[in-house]
């Protein structure tokens, strides 16, 4: 299957990590442990709360056992540019690439950093071609590919506030949303991170979930509870490191 998530130029992409920048790695480890993003970037002595305690705060020697025990184990291969020497990969390579280290699921950041094996020479012709390859390859490994591509800045831009981009909002090809089986369409409205469902050719379609996402430490959470009868009191007390209030300013966890 092939999944498309795409975004307005509001929000920050991560994943398989064909970024042009070497912000890739902060990013994966904000995610994957809630680093601070910006004491990573700073070189703060402290890097954000420790999930699961009552207040640890995560140091820089916490950070340097984590990228030893990330580079002896970590169920993640993260590559970019760099290691295709400075140049844009194609379908076939990360193919390669997926058998070679038995990936479970393909993440792809973002569409416009991949090449187009068949040398089409249209943006519109090439992104269709490389989303078809895509779809053909996760029918092959029998495996998941998740592809990361941009909506259209200005169709963005045109919308209302709160509104979502749409498939034909897909930057220069409505294709690679046809070549899906599920899109994914991704805004931020104050704050806040709104995901909703495009296409789904196997459930529901049309479906929006709101999510509370602190870009600094990583923490994705429901905007609503799950639970209608959770106290106040249990919601003040489960609020993330970078949503807590110290002296009546905001803690960002670093």
């Amino acid at each position: 299957m092939l999944k498309i998530s795409f975004t307005n130029a509001e929000v920050s992409d991560h994943g398989y990590g064909l970024e042009v920048n070497g912000m890739v790695g902060f990013r994966f480890d904000t995610l994957n442990k809630h680093f601070s993003n910006m004491g990573l970037l700073n070189g703060s002595g402290t890097l954000g709360k420790k999930p699961d305690t009552d207040g640890a705060k995560y140091l820089q020697e916490d950070y340097e056992k984590y990228i030893t025990q990330l580079q002896q184990k970590s169920g993640f291969i993260v590559v970019t540019p760099d290691d295709f020497e400075g140049r844009k990969p194609n379908v076939d390579e990360i193919k390669s690439l997926a058998i070679k280290h038995g990936a479970d699921m393909i993440v792809i950041d973002q569409l416009s950093l991949m090449s187009d094996k068949r040398r089409a020479d249209i943006p519109r012709i090439a992104y269709n071609n490389i989303s078809e390859d895509l779809f053909l390859m996760s029918k092959e490994l029998k495996k998941p590919v998740l592809l990361m591509a941009q909506a259209n800045r200005e169709a963005v831009k045109n919308r209302k506030k709160g509104e979502s981009p749409e498939l034909h909002d897909l930057a220069e090809s409505d294709g690679v949303g046809q070549n899906a089986t599920r899109v994914l369409s991704l805004s931020v409205i104050d704050g806040t991170l709104k995901i909703s469902v495009k296409k789904n050719r196997y459930g529901i379609n049309n479906k929006e979930v709101l999510m509370i996402w602190e870009v600094n430490t990583g923490y994705l959470k429901p905007l609503l509870s799950e639970n209608p009868e959770e106290s106040t009191e249990d919601k003040k007390d489960d609020k993330s490191d970078g949503e807590k209030d110290k002296g009546g300013e905001k803690d960002y966890g670093f």
